[in-house]
């Protein structure tokens, strides 16, 4: 290791890298098998664990007493925190490039995903409630601003949009002269989405399922399963019939779009699609690898002809009998798979999750790399182009 460690207490697993120029200094440091620690970083805590896998990006600082990251954490190049009281990560969380944090305490739980230049803190955020808490499996893409003058509380599986801000206080002007001031906690509940350029005033509750439209204003609570927009935001639609259930013959045509796109994809990754598109019986054979792959849509309560054998990677909206199921099995409504990873399975749960399908396991999102990207990626760690010469 390159870097110090200084430390009353330490335990270090195995392949653990300590960049150039880096330093940690702490009461007590756990780090667990092949943990990563980039060039320039700079911690300071009373204890600090990342479990296996976690890594730090390089010019990261982090200032707090208690530092506890599970497995498979990321924390990108230029990730600051500075927190008074503690810093705890669920497995797989991303805090992304030139994220900030700065409050009391941050708590996220697992597969938490924040955007590049995502910002926590703000005016207030030395208070004595400036917690955030964000439930698993929820997202806050870039450039989202959240303030931490009192708590916020976001919940699972929630979507929150580009340049969002969640605002817990505004002041300015004289309260003597009858301008208000006012500070009050944020919370957005399971399941809701806020889309690109929403404020969100202090004191507003968004309920479990409910969708905010770009560029609104959100200056009251927003009851569940509803659809507000505007300045200020109003209920447009909800709660009785938002979302439109849809009947299963419009789920079938959905998928069946959804994997026909797909197909359309797999060129730029060096995956070939053997005959034209998806069939109409929903399956696909590809070469990939050198292996050919077969991918099977199975119909509702489908079972496999005696003598055949399932496909290798299976997706069925519902339960389908187990001999049905391929080596690796999507059901698309429970939001699970099983059976042991594959490339492109792996490509393939990357692309319902951006089909707004989000099927988790105990693995990142991965998708195939794009060859060309791939290709210049390789020339240019090796410092020269394929089969030439240095000049």
């Amino acid at each position: 290791m390159k870097g110090r460690i200084e430390a009353d207490h330490v335990q270090i697993g195995t392949g653990v890298t300590l960049g150039t120029g880096s330093s940690v200094h702490a009461q007590q440091v756990l780090l667990g098998d092949n943990v990563v620690i980039g060039e320039g970083v700079e911690i300071v805590c009373d204890r600090l664990e990342l479990k296996a896998d976690c890594q730090v990006g390089a010019g990261s600082f982090i200032l707090c007493p208690e530092v506890v990251a599970e497995q498979g954490c990321f924390f990108g190049r230029g990730f600051k925190a500075e927190l008074n009281q503690s810093l705890r990560l669920g497995r797989f969380c991303v805090l992304g490039p030139d994220t900030s944090l700065a409050g009391q305490s941050v708590q996220l739980e697992e597969f938490v995903f924040l955007d590049e230049g995502v910002a926590v803190g703000g005016g207030g955020s030395k208070g004595p409630r400036a917690n955030l808490f964000i439930g698993g499996r929820t997202s806050l893409f870039a450039r989202t601003f959240v303030n931490l003058s009192e708590p916020v509380t976001i919940g699972r599986n929630v979507g929150i949009s580009f340049n969002v801000a969640l605002l817990t206080h505004n002041a300015w002007q004289p309260v003597l002269r009858g301008y208000k001031a006012q500070f009050a906690p944020v919370t957005i509940q399971d399941n809701a989405t806020i889309y690109f350029n929403v404020v969100v005033l202090p004191g507003v509750t968004i309920g479990e399922w409910s969708t905010i439209g770009a560029g609104s204003v959100v200056v009251k609570d927003v009851p569940a399963h509803c659809l507000a927009v505007g300045n200020p935001a109003q209920v447009v639609r909800g709660p009785l019939g938002y979302p439109r259930p849809l009947q299963p013959d419009e789920q079938d045509a959905l998928v069946h779009s959804i994997l026909a796109d797909y197909l359309t994809s797999l060129a730029l990754k060096g995956v070939n699609v053997v005959e034209d598109g998806l069939a109409a019986d929903g399956t696909a054979l590809l070469e990939f690898g050198g292996r050919r792959v077969t991918l099977s849509c199975l119909r509702r309560g489908a079972s496999v002809r005696a003598g055949n054998a399932p496909a290798d990677i299976t997706l069925a909206i519902g339960p389908v009998p187990p001999e049905s199921q391929g080596r690796c099995h999507f059901d698309l409504l429970a939001e699970t798979v099983s059976g042991p990873s594959m490339p492109l399975a792996e490509d393939l749960r990357d692309f319902l999750r951006r089909r707004g399908i989000r099927i988790f396991s105990d693995r990142p999102f991965q998708s195939l790399p794009l060859l060309n990207l791939q290709r210049l990626q390789q020339r240019r760690a090796s410092g020269r182009p394929e089969g030439g010469q240095t000049h």
